[in-house]
């Protein structure tokens, strides 16, 4: 009977939750639980740290090739505009050229109609002293004078 007494007194302080043995086990596994938690918690931290360090990474890293990027465009489209600036600039000149030597060729056209002119003028002047010349006066023509009438030419023969 003292067994059974003894069982049903542990079974009140079980249910009562005050038996030495429930006890110790309960702190037991209270201090696992405690340190599951903290070995948890710690665990979080780290994997937090982890993230942030690969994104700080990456954000440089991202930053770096953007302005790689951006120079790399920038010099290109300055590259662009000197080389829009050269044609154009090369355009005006030739288009000035062009202007000049069809305003030479006009002033040339004129020169030379005058020369022959004053050719025929000399000539007749000669041929009344009396003095016959079967010479024929050639004013040598420049490179430009030339092209001119070419250019004339073809664009005469074209209409």
């Amino acid at each position: 009977m003292e067994k059974l007494a003894g069982f049903r007194k542990e079974l009140r302080e079980a249910q009562e939750g005050s038996h030495p043995e429930i006890e110790e086990r309960l702190i037991v596994v209270k201090m696992e639980k405690e340190m599951a938690i903290r070995s948890a918690e710690c665990f979080k931290e780290y994997q937090i740290q982890c993230a942030n360090s690969l994104y700080e990474t990456e954000m440089i890293s991202s930053n770096e090739v953007y302005e790689q990027e951006k120079a790399a465009l920038k010099d290109r489209m300055l590259a662009e505009i000197e080389e829009r600036k050269k044609k154009l600039k090369e355009e005006r000149e030739n288009f000035d050229i062009n202007n000049e030597s069809s305003l030479e060729s006009q002033k040339s056209v004129t020169t030379r109609k005058n020369t022959r002119a004053s050719g025929r003028q000399t000539e007749e002047k000669k041929e009344k002293k009396g003095k016959k010349t079967d010479k024929l006066i050639l004013s040598p023509l420049k490179d430009e004078e030339v092209r001119e009438d070419l250019t004339q030419l073809r664009k005469a023969m074209k209409k």
